[in-house]
């Protein structure tokens, strides 16, 4: 339901509660007396039934009065605020984050209330909860000496939980330290040494207890709030060394050695810790025996975290990373989405240093690739990014079990690693180890300088699995990596030698995988089809099949001969790796050319006589390499020929691995695009040109100058013949410029720039020099009557030959880049007061049309003539007529900007819209703060709140919280009358902009528009 805004005040209610009793009193008592008076002096019966009457109405008034009040008090006041305010109180204190609402039907201070409730809610929702120091103050310990440094063991048993829960989100262990004592016990003596030994050497912990069982026969030492397992081994390692005692025995003097059994909350329950305590000592394999039990593998079914501040932000930790998709063609989006991830949580938790360390085999280094420095610290590392080998193998030698390590401080750190910590200055931190086999491959770290890194168990888990993640995306990307080379070497291998293999599975005869070189002697066969149906067109298996006739089988393909044999394959395998080797003729030809490894030109005319049979169509594309001289002698023939094997793998790598590029001539490349039309064509030549450019971040230093040709097939040619001969010809006697990076098409009747951001120039400087740009108008509607409110103008821009409209958002980039941004700005600033000038007065105004808008970005109010500009088109308008949309990640980029160029355009009387608006990047109240009055919120946002109640219950608080604020809403992407209903329910005063009402209209059916829906608006 919508929200109402009351203009009635609490104080309201206390003036009618306070005043009421006066007036109705004072009423009472001057009616009664004046009425028994009349009655007394004329004794008319009138009055006294008068005054019975009127008594009767009185008292009935002040009961309905008490009613009214007291119900009023109940609902408000008891129900309402303190009801309310108590459950907020009590989930705060039990660290939940769901906080309750006021009632928003009674008074407008409830409004006030409520939102100071969300905000609290959206900390609560980000804050991680870190608890004070162990407080047993409320437990009831019984100790058994005057210094209070033994506590009872029954006493101790028995409060197990309530000490525990006391650090319920911590690691907490208890350790026993026993002797083969026999029939012997400790003495006070031995007691007391022991306890000052163990005292000195747990003395960076808070809260320790230690218990003397009631045989007296070991020691329980309770450690709260552990960082490291590995810590505490090394403490207990040191411990065991000056915890030897001596005793009597018939045979002389006996050195006892020490052994320790240690458990862990939460490995093991409260209930089972010394159980499992017990079970830990019954091991002794070891002088130190640690079982744990469980792992915290459901984290969500936990008591203690259910809705909890930590659940959150474990959960914020987590679910990122539960998505992504490994493997090779993944590597970018994989690498790009753990970077976020770790960003996001250096933020979060305030980390100085966060990254990855990783081995190189090259340089036999660990080296850091990637890594988030604090404002104001320097990098981690030396300047050449290396790590020593000895910081990270003491990393590796303290890790726990589980590959990860935490220290919530300096003194919490192994002795080894504390070395090399004092060494680069790191105070605290967590950090997790790649291990392959027995080698380190690397580390994720997060660690702080001179502050300590205080998280709870679970938080820490929540890291472990973070790191998990992480860790199974490096190495499975690394694994990937390596078969994927091992495979391009074999392919090569092939491909030089003129072998084709490929697997078919034992009996079935299903076709399993196939090599490169089979795919190009057979394009159209399919994996998981029966190998003879999908490579000879059968019904059934061929009759000389080596798997059958047991003798190698021979094969005609066009002038080639191919013979296949078993020679790869291997007995006991459920599948056979078949052979097929090129048995040359005289007239034969290579299929691939033994520099570049590529298909060769007999391979391109033999591929395009085939398309031609079959009636195919598409582009041979001419790449006419422009420096190829400068680039043999600058780095030598083999180098030269480096440069363009490398270049052919990367564009392989973007088009997967498609056999489809030639050698055309010592001068050029070639490459068959089969069912692409001009468009697609125009694509392909944008990504060689960018693969072709300079890019020293993934190594790539150097630059291939391209000529594009393509060339349409079958066309006018009416064979392959004719083509090749055409296309030998026009690139090598064309009429095309050289070194331009130029695609020509129709020998030369239309070219462009490959490069798309110089086309895109080229476009923007035509269409507006030109003016040739088109303006679509999208109307606003307001909710509540459904009258047109205003319209935005949507910039449409095209390229005439090939009539293709370009998208706005591509042109303005390009704009922002070229300091072009004020020509866009101009040209839509004409438009709008040329409008205005033909239908202010006529239409606008008569029918309550309210405003045009201009979607911009941050690089339009930096041309220095901008507002001067802006204000000799805004003097002609009507005030708040123009407004600018700007999109919220761009207001989010520039915040301190905005509020500067918010106030100008105030000035002007120009409204600031932030477009796009999901709350992603800016609150509400940031909006608020850096000056904008309107808001659009996107169509992400909006889309299917009428099937989806949880994102319906997101919108709603979102309006609401915008209608608090004073911020004028609109809704983007309304499809469907249930949508429109919704929204309006929440809120009439939105505006909505969307294809239930109306797709994008020419200016002419906007005004009919506004003539035909505004008629009744005055």
């Amino acid at each position: 339901m919508e929200e109402k805004r009351k203009t009635s005040s609490i104080n309201n209610f206390f003036r009618l509660v306070s005043i009421f009793p006066i007036v109705y009193f004072a009423v009472f008592i001057v009616a009664n007396s004046t009425f028994s008076i009349l009655y007394t002096l004329t004794d008319n019966i009138f009055y006294f039934y008068f005054l019975l009457g009127f008594s009767i109405v009185m008292i009935g008034v002040y009961i309905i009065y008490a009613l009214y009040t007291t119900k009023k008090f109940d609902k408000v006041f008891v129900r309402g605020l303190y009801n309310i305010t108590s459950q907020n109180l009590k989930n705060i204190a039990n660290n939940e984050i769901v906080l309750l609402e006021y009632p928003n039907d009674t008074y407008q201070e409830f409004n006030l209330l409520n939102r100071e409730v969300r905000r609290i809610g959206v900390k609560l929702d980000r804050a991680t909860l870190i608890f004070g120091n162990v407080d047993y103050s409320h437990i009831n310990l019984d100790y058994i000496d005057r210094k209070k440094s033994l506590v009872n063991f029954s006493n101790f048993k028995k409060h197990l939980e309530d000490i525990i829960f006391s650090s319920q989100n911590y690691r907490n262990v208890i350790i026993e330290l026993y002797y083969d004592l026999g029939d012997g016990v400790l003495t006070d003596l031995e007691v007391k040494y022991l306890l000052s030994v163990l005292s000195k050497n747990f003395s960076d912990y808070q809260g320790v207890l230690y218990v003397l069982r009631e045989d007296r026969k070991s020691i329980y030492i309770y450690l709260p709030r552990i960082d490291s397992l590995s810590k505490v081994t090394e403490q207990l390692e040191i411990c065991s060394r000056n915890v030897s005692i001596n005793k009597r025995t018939p045979e002389g003097i006996a050195n006892l050695t020490a052994r320790f059994a240690v458990v862990c909350y939460p490995f093991s329950n409260v209930q089972e810790l010394l159980p499992d305590l017990q079970y830990a000592k019954r091991e002794e394999k070891e002088t130190i025996n640690l079982y744990l039990p469980n792992r915290l593998e459901s984290l969500e079914k936990n008591r203690i975290l259910k809705n909890s501040m930590n659940l959150n932000a474990m959960t914020k930790i987590i679910t990122p990373l539960l998505g992504i998709n490994l493997g090779l063609e993944n590597i970018k989006k994989t690498e790009t989405k753990v970077r976020e991830v770790l960003n996001n949580i250096t933020t979060y938790f305030s980390i100085d240093y966060s990254g990855f360390i990783a081995y190189d085999e090259v340089k036999r280094k660990y080296l850091i690739p990637y890594q988030i420095t604090a404002k104001g610290l320097s990098p981690l590392g030396q300047k050449d990014k290396t790590v020593e080998l000895e910081f990270v193998q003491s990393m590796d030698q303290a890790r726990d079990s589980n590959y990860s390590y935490y220290f919530s401080s300096r003194s919490h750190a192994n002795i080894a690693l504390g070395r090399h910590l004092d060494r680069v200055g790191i105070e605290s931190g967590f950090f997790y180890i790649l291990k392959e086999g027995d080698s380190v491959i690397g580390a994720i770290y997060f660690f702080n300088k001179n502050k300590p890194f205080i998280i709870d168990s679970y938080i820490q888990e929540a890291f472990v699995v973070l790191c998990d993640k992480i860790a199974a995306a490096i190495l499975r990307d690394r694994h990937d990596a390596e078969v994927d080379t091992s495979y391009r070497e074999i392919d090569s291998i092939l491909k030089l030698t003129e072998y084709a293999t490929y697997r078919v599975a034992d009996e079935e005869f299903t076709l399993l995988r196939a090599s490169s070189t089979m795919k190009s002697l057979f394009p159209k066969l399919k994996i998981g089809e029966k190998c003879y149906k999908t490579l000879y067109g059968l019904n059934k298996p061929c009759a000389d099949c080596p798997l059958i006739s047991g003798n190698k089988k021979v094969v005609k393909s066009g002038k080639n001969r191919f013979e296949t044999s078993l020679i790869l394959s291997e007995m006991r395998l459920t599948y056979h790796v078949m052979t097929i080797k090129n048995l040359y003729q005289e007239e034969s030809q290579p299929r691939y050319h033994q520099d570049l490894i590529i298909n060769s030109f007999q391979s391109l005319c033999e591929t395009l006589d085939n398309y031609y049979l079959i009636n195919g169509k598409g582009y041979l594309l001419i790449l006419r390499i422009d420096n190829l001289a400068a680039l043999v002698e600058e780095n030598g023939s083999e180098g030269y020929l480096l440069i363009l094997r490398n270049f052919i793998k990367r564009f392989k790598d973007i088009n997967n691995s498609l056999e489809n590029i030639y050698f055309f001539n010592n001068q050029s490349l070639a490459l068959l695009f089969a069912e692409h039309g001009q468009s697609d064509i125009f694509e392909v030549c944008e990504k060689i040109y960018e693969l072709s450019r300079r890019n020293p971040t993934i190594g790539v230093e150097y630059e291939l100058d391209f000529t594009y040709l393509p060339v349409s097939y079958p066309g006018i040619y009416t064979s392959a013949v004719n083509l090749i001969r055409q296309a030998l010809q026009y690139a090598t006697k064309g009429k095309y410029e050289l070194n331009k990076s130029y695609i020509y098409v129709d020998e030369g009747a239309y070219s462009r720039s490959a490069n798309k951001n110089e086309y895109l120039l080229d476009i923007l400087e035509s269409s507006f020099g030109n003016k040739t740009f088109n303006v679509n108008l999208q109307p606003v509607v307001n909710a509540k009557d459904k009258t047109i409110f205003g319209a935005e103008l949507l910039l449409r821009v095209s390229d005439s030959y090939r009539n293709v409209t370009i998208r706005t958002d591509e042109l303005v980039n390009i704009a922002a880049m070229n300091n072009k941004v004020g020509i866009i700005s101009k040209a839509l600033l004409d438009y709008v007061s040329s409008m205005y000038e033909q239908y202010g007065n006529s239409i606008f105004k008569i029918f309550g049309f309210s405003r045009l808008s201009i979607n911009t970005d941050y690089y339009s109010f930096t041309d220095e003539n901008f507002f001067e500009e802006t204000k000799k088109y805004v003097e002609k308008l009507p005030n708040n007529f123009l407004a600018f949309e700007i999109n919220e990640s761009d207001v989010a980029n520039h915040r301190e900007e905005f509020k500067e160029i918010v106030h100008q355009s105030k000035n002007l009387h120009v409204v600031m819209v932030v477009d796009q608006y999901t709350g992603r990047y800016l609150s509400p109240e940031a909006v608020k703060n850096i000056g904008f009055s309107e808001i659009k919120v996107s169509r992400y946002v909006i889309n299917n709140i009428d099937n989806d109640r949880q994102k319906l219950s997101e919108v709603r608080q979102l309006l609401l919280e915008l209608k608090d604020l004073d911020i004028k809403t609109s809704a983007v992407g309304v499809e469907n009358i249930d949508q429109y209903q919704l929204l309006k329910e929440i809120d009439d005063t939105v505006l909505i902009q969307g294809y239930y009402f109306y797709r994008p209209l020419e200016k002419q059916a906007l005004i009919e528009a506004i003539r035909d829906v505004n008629r009744n608006v005055k």
